[in-house]
């Protein structure tokens, strides 16, 4: 039996472009695939770092917390141990004030009686204060005495406080109750007048002076008296010697 081929169409000229076509927009469509599974990928290591990074950072943010907790606690604690201070502090200013003020009422009490004597000892000697026989002695002989010194020690009420000076007043009474003065030399009532200086530095002080004459005659036998003053003038010791 014949074939009638004009039962089939003729093949369609265009069709290996439109092919050509179709396989070229999935090559594309292949590649933008290929593609964004990079991109993907390269998103999906970046989000791993950045979570790493965040992961590292939050031990480090709980480190300074811990940090930040610390210096809380030892501010807290020097906070405290600052305010003790300041308390002991206060007090210690406080007891230094009311010392200060004590200091300052005794020393006031002090200048009105600065003078306490604690020992007197009494030499026999020439003008310039060489000893003549024994000394310290109570007893001279008369035909050897020339000046009759003294020599006193006392507590320094001003030690450790400032230093100060002052003036006894002395009296020699001969055995008859006669105060021994020469107009020229002595003070109104008195034999004599020494100052007496106290260093802030020595716990006590001394005072020298004496009485006579270079020719001797001054001291007649029997017992004298040596009567010492105040720098007001108030009595505050005596000492006797015998003249043999």
């Amino acid at each position: 039996m014949p074939v009638d081929y004009k039962q089939f169409d003729a093949p369609d000229p265009t069709l290996p472009r439109q092919l050509e076509a179709v396989r070229k927009q999935l090559k594309e469509k292949s590649d933008q695939l290929q593609s964004a599974i990079e991109e993907q990928g390269r998103l999906h290591k970046l989000v791993t770092e950045r979570e790493g990074r965040l992961g590292s950072f939050k031990q480090e943010l709980g480190q300074q917390s811990n940090k930040v907790r610390g210096w809380k606690i030892a501010a807290g604690v020097f906070a405290v141990a600052l305010f003790i201070s300041l308390v002991v502090l206060f007090n210690a200013q406080q007891q230094v004030e009311q010392l200060q003020q004590q200091e300052t009422q005794r020393l006031g009490v002090v200048k009105q009686q600065p003078l306490a004597i604690s020992q007197i000892t009494l030499m026999n000697g020439t003008q310039d204060g060489h000893a003549i026989g024994n000394s310290p002695a109570d007893e001279f002989d008369s035909g050897a005495v020339r000046f009759i010194f003294f020599h006193l020690t006392g507590p320094n009420q001003f030690f450790g406080a400032q230093d100060y000076s002052t003036t006894i007043y002395t009296k020699y009474v001969n055995p008859e109750g006669v105060l021994s003065s020469n107009p020229k030399v002595s003070p109104d009532g008195f034999t004599l007048s020494a100052k007496i200086s106290m260093s802030s530095g020595n716990a006590t002080w001394v005072g020298d002076s004496g009485w006579g004459s270079q020719s001797g005659g001054t001291f007649e036998k029997g017992v004298w008296r040596i009567q010492f003053f105040d720098a007001g003038k108030e009595f505050i010791a005596e000492k006797s010697f015998s003249i043999k």
